[in-house]
């Protein structure tokens, strides 16, 4: 019952000030969805490519009035998981880890899941209103989305292209950025595009004379290779979004790394997050 009630106080926070009925030329290009929609989009992309629901969930001890303190939770995001069991939002792609990194919450949280839950259930989580039309909407926005991106991705990118990708995060915080090029591009979808990668690795960093270069990486193992990728499995391929893979629809163009990082040297360096030096 205090679940519920806690439910519908955050349904009247996140959405009383947005207008759920989304206009026929509502712009979404500029809309949050993260900031009170992540559920319409999540189903959405639910109903659009079957992929299943997960909500992001805190776990807390509530406050003990005399008794017994209880587990109670708070849920916070609404997501697909990919088949390569990475999540989706309307931010892109994120592993596991990264998407309970980025979640708020506002109680004192003692652990986070991600678990699976049902098209109701997500709809129900932050909102107490019929969101069917909404749901509509913002599936025709993603369709044409990925529709746009298919063809005008889609004559340019190569086998042997190059793909930077974003490496776990290290005891600081941050991370490492790694190149290579790409075997074969796999349309599992429209707009959903998978790349299988080489297994040669560089590591993108400074030399000597403050340039960008590629530094070869010796991987022993696939485990130590999957860790070092920050990836799920072992399998070399991976799912191209924009978080994960920066900048891949230029990139993906070229197959000569130097040129890469001479010809987008500022793209590259304004990546969040990575060490260039170390």
């Amino acid at each position: 019952m205090e679940n519920q009630l806690r439910k519908f106080i955050r349904a009247i926070i996140l959405k009383e000030s947005i207008d759920q009925s989304f206009s026929d030329d509502y712009d979404f290009s500029k809309h949050s969805f993260n900031s009170g929609d992540c559920d319409i989009y999540a189903v959405a992309l639910h109903r659009l490519h079957g992929y299943p629901l997960y909500v992001v969930r805190g776990h807390f001890l509530e406050d003990e009035w005399g008794g017994e303190r209880e587990w109670d939770f708070e849920d916070a995001h609404i997501v697909v998981k990919l088949p390569n069991g990475n999540f989706l939002d309307s931010s892109g792609e994120s592993t596991e880890q990264e998407m309970k990194d980025l979640s708020l919450f506002n109680n004192k949280i003692e652990k986070i899941t991600l678990d699976p839950i049902s098209e109701s259930e997500a709809l129900e989580t932050f909102s107490c209103q019929d969101q069917e039309q909404d749901v509509k909407q913002v599936m025709k926005y993603i369709s044409s989305k990925e529709n746009k991106s298919s063809l005008n991705e889609g004559a340019i990118w190569n086998q042997g292209g190059i793909i930077l990708l974003k490496g776990e995060k290290t005891e600081d915080g941050t991370q490492r950025l790694y190149a290579t090029t790409t075997k074969n591009i796999l349309d599992l979808r429209p707009g959903v595009r998978m790349v299988i990668l080489d297994d040669q690795f560089l590591r993108i960093k400074y030399d000597e004379q403050g340039e960008l270069k590629g530094v070869r990486v010796h991987w022993k193992s696939e485990p130590s290779l999957a860790k070092m990728l920050n990836f799920k499995n072992h399998k070399l391929s991976v799912v191209i979004n924009n978080n994960k893979t920066p900048f891949h629809w230029e990139t993906l163009q070229f197959t000569n790394l130097r040129m890469v990082l001479k010809k987008f040297v500022s793209q590259i360096l304004s990546i969040n997050n990575i060490d260039f030096h170390n």
